[in-house]
């Protein structure tokens, strides 16, 4: 109930904001599933395939341009779509929808799970296949899912290259794109990114992405399991920019 009436006034601030400033949006997803997720994943991050069908329909009848990462934050295009954690349903149930609409998309992938042998995440040759579509990247979150915030300076330096360098051996693929796990970031590692060749970080605050924004924390827009079609058409169209005040990272 509490979550429901937090909702609607979200929606209602929504109908109202306004931001003149330009810039690009990216939308985080995570699994596209029917199934019932692990309880340690909340159930606003799995999305019907239907109602992921139903979105990437709607960009696509409103003409929205749709780029990578790094088009978006040299403002080539309109928005941007990610998926973290690398749930095996990317592959089986988001990329087809994708591919048939020749949008690009990046998934971050934390090593850890495939070691773990995770059945419900990509296994290595699931991300080789997944590479095979064009427009598909692949970007790190992370060595093991932990806090990045917490960790010890070692563990924290650790975590961003083991990630990469796990990825890059494994996969075959230049890995320069990381996205936080749980969103959590601070200077320290921001100060590091750039000396372990990673290009752009990505973070969970809502916002738009353009020339005045860190390369290293790039807001993203969530997508959630109990939006509306109108309340995901705010979020692309930048309604909910105002939600990054109530974001810690």
């Amino acid at each position: 109930m509490r979550s429901l009436i937090k909702k609607r006034i979200a929606n209602f601030i929504s109908n109202f904001y306004y931001n003149s400033e330009l810039g690009s949006h990216i939308l985080t997803y995570h699994s596209v599933s029917t199934e019932k997720q692990p309880k340690e994943f909340l159930p606003l991050y799995n999305i019907k395939p239907e109602i992921f069908t139903e979105q990437i329909k709607l960009i696509t009848d409103l003409n929205i341009k749709c780029g990578t990462i790094a088009e978006s934050y040299n403002n080539s295009c309109q928005l941007s779509i990610t998926f973290d954690d690398g749930f095996v349903n990317t592959l089986e149930n988001a990329a087809p929808i994708l591919f048939d609409k020749k949008i690009p998309f990046t998934v971050f992938v934390t090593p850890k799970n495939i070691i773990n042998h995770k059945n419900i995440f990509m296994t290595i040759k699931d991300l080789k296949e997944l590479l095979k579509i064009p427009g598909a990247k692949i970007g790190s979150h992370g060595f093991s899912h932990v806090k990045l915030s917490d960790c010890s300076d070692n563990e924290m330096t650790d975590e961003l290259i083991n990630s990469k360098k796990w990825l890059e051996d494994n996969i075959g693929c230049v890995v320069d794109t990381i996205s936080y796990p749980h969103g959590a970031y601070n200077h320290n590692i921001l100060n590091k990114l750039e000396k372990i060749n990673y290009k752009f970080a990505l973070s969970t605050k809502f916002g738009r992405v353009n020339s005045k924004v860190n390369n290293f924390c790039l807001p993203r827009i969530d997508v959630w399991s109990n939006d509306t079609i109108y309340e995901f058409k705010n979020k692309i169209f930048g309604k909910w920019d105002w939600y990054s005040y109530f974001s810690k990272y």
